[in-house]
């Protein structure tokens, strides 16, 4: 994965691969080279002002990584409480958790979570500015950043569910892109695919709405009903994304995939009407979870709607819209209240929910954000509903992050470190 960075954020120890004035003006160095002493970036400060920097991948073989994928849907369901421990915010860390450790945790820090999130958000920014302007997909950009994604969906799939639930929700292609590779990973492993199949649905939950950037941009802005021949072009994306995947041979794979992400279960979905299994389970599962998102995010012909109400409305449209079995699925996966969802108790007092229990969805684990007062806790203070000394609370209903005001959502987005750098 590639970062650019500031002179002053540089390391020893990190692979420089590009600078800002080119090989040609820097010396004494010719190509990539790694930082190897506090001189060396002495010397980058003199010559130029921001580099571009290979981020290496923990070390990880594969017998690991599949040891631990496969006990995955397990241990993203136990408590973790350790998620949002101490962020370079001065919040003060959380207690140890009760249940049993994910190994792969120690491997994968939050830190590197958090910046697997943010780096494969400004990949996309750049892959679709690339494409707009006739550009092919730089394919190990893209390799690279969903096995990042991998890696921290195994070891902190809390987190990446938090980020996904708290940040703003816009209609920024790049950010529904991402949110829905999130989604589509932490459910897809639910589902029990394996770590091969989780990798090309990723890639593809990433490029399946890229060909809406050749749609018209006022037909996707249009506030009035569409009519016949607009929804038609709409329909296009579809082949527009398969086409431009296309141009990057090693990349056609995803089109199994991508093609049929708008296929219905009855058969009354496009391009091909295809029903039931004769939809390839990545792509009944992409459908499930790109519904989902579009749900919950404020459109600007629809309103954002409660994950409840976004589940309720997805359950009445099992073996119709969506099928049957995944959608059940996917309800026990996410839970009545998902990670990241914001609530309110009986005791006045609210929550973002950081963990769900399988064995009791409606009493998850919560780090208290305000008291009844309205006054946010200075530090974090947790709360296992499920633990007997807590029988007394309840969740008294879903909080929507518009009822919160701007500056106390600023302020608990800062403390999980989720952030943009870059705006659309």
């Amino acid at each position: 994965m590639q970062k650019k960075l500031k002179i002053n954020q540089l390391l020893p120890g990190m692979k420089v691969i590009e600078t800002d004035i080119g090989w040609d003006k820097l010396q004494p160095w010719d190509s990539p080279f790694f930082i190897r002493t506090s001189d060396d970036i002495v010397q980058l400060s003199e010559q130029c002002s921001a580099v571009l920097v290979e981020i290496a991948l923990p070390e990880i073989d594969e017998a690991e990584l599949q040891t631990n994928a496969g006990t995955t849907e397990q241990t993203a369901s136990d408590s973790e409480t350790d998620t949002l421990s101490k962020l370079h915010t001065g919040v003060s860390g959380l207690a140890s958790s009760p249940y049993r450790d994910n190994p792969l945790r120690k491997k994968i820090s939050l830190s590197f979570c958090l910046d697997c999130y943010q780096q494969t958000f400004e990949m996309l920014q750049d892959c679709f500015e690339r494409a707009q302007t006739g550009l092919p997909i730089l394919q190990k950009d893209l390799e690279s950043s969903a096995k990042s994604l991998m890696l921290s969906s195994i070891a902190r799939p809390e987190t990446l569910a938090i980020i996904c639930n708290l940040k703003e929700k816009t209609d920024n292609l790049a950010q529904k892109s991402l949110d829905v590779a999130v989604l589509s990973l932490l459910f897809g492993r639910s589902a029990g695919l394996k770590n091969e199949e989780l990798h090309k649905l990723t890639m593809a939950a990433l490029m399946h709405d890229i060909g809406m950037l050749r749609v018209p941009a006022e037909i996707l802005n249009q506030k009035e009903p569409l009519t016949i021949g607009q929804k038609l072009q709409i329909q296009k994306h579809v082949q527009y994304s398969c086409d431009m995947v296309a141009e990057t041979p090693e990349l056609k794979k995803l089109n199994g995939i991508i093609a049929y992400h708008h296929e219905r279960y009855d058969g009354l979905g496009y391009p091909q009407g295809l029903k039931g299994r004769k939809i390839p389970l990545a792509a009944r599962i992409l459908h499930i979870v790109a519904t989902f998102e579009a749900l919950t995010r404020n459109r600007h012909f629809s309103e954002q709607q409660s994950t409840t109400h976004a589940l309720k409305k997805m359950y009445s449209w099992r073996n119709e819209a969506l099928d049957g079995q995944l959608v059940e699925r996917f309800i026990r996966t996410v839970g009545v209240y998902p990670s990241g969802t914001l609530v309110q108790l009986n005791n006045g007092c609210t929550g973002v929910v950081i963990d769900v229990h399988p064995g009791n969805r409606s009493r998850p684990d919560l780090q208290l954000l305000f008291n009844d007062s309205g006054r946010a806790y200075s530090d974090i203070e947790t709360l296992d509903l499920t633990h007997e000394s807590n029988a007394a609370i309840s969740i008294n209903r879903t909080v929507e992050p518009s009822e919160i005001s701007a500056d106390k959502l600023a302020e608990i987005r800062s403390r999980l470190g989720i952030r943009h750098k870059r705006a659309a």
